[in-house]
């Protein structure tokens, strides 16, 4: 999988973005994110830096494209496709991690 797939759906698959402080059920550092499908949602530790959050969204962009990898195959391709990624397209996945331009939420409710 390279950046141009992650780029579309990330645009094209109706995802949001949103960072939250506390994962229910979850100590605060222990759960990096999630996909939710069912809302369309990608939940981010807001606690996660900026290159830790990225390489979130792009572990859980994975996660839909490939439902069938195991964590540890998901975790190889991420880390493969960050460093792969040039200034530009770390920027734009940036611009999709930043409390800037995302929905932020106190603690998700289940």
């Amino acid at each position: 999988m390279t950046f141009k797939i992650i780029k579309r759906n990330l645009i094209y698959s109706g995802y949001s973005v949103v960072l939250i402080s506390r994962f229910r059920g979850y100590g605060k550092d222990s759960v990096k994110g999630f996909i939710a499908p069912d809302t369309l949602q990608i939940f981010i530790n807001k606690s996660l830096d900026l290159e830790e959050r990225v390489r979130t969204l792009i572990h859980e962009l994975l996660h839909d494209h490939y439902p069938k990898w195991d964590e540890k195959l998901i975790e190889n391709k991420t880390q493969e496709i960050y460093r792969n990624l040039n200034k530009e397209e770390k920027g734009f996945l940036q611009f999709f991690v930043s409390e800037d331009e995302l929905i932020l939420e106190k603690e998700l409710i289940s």
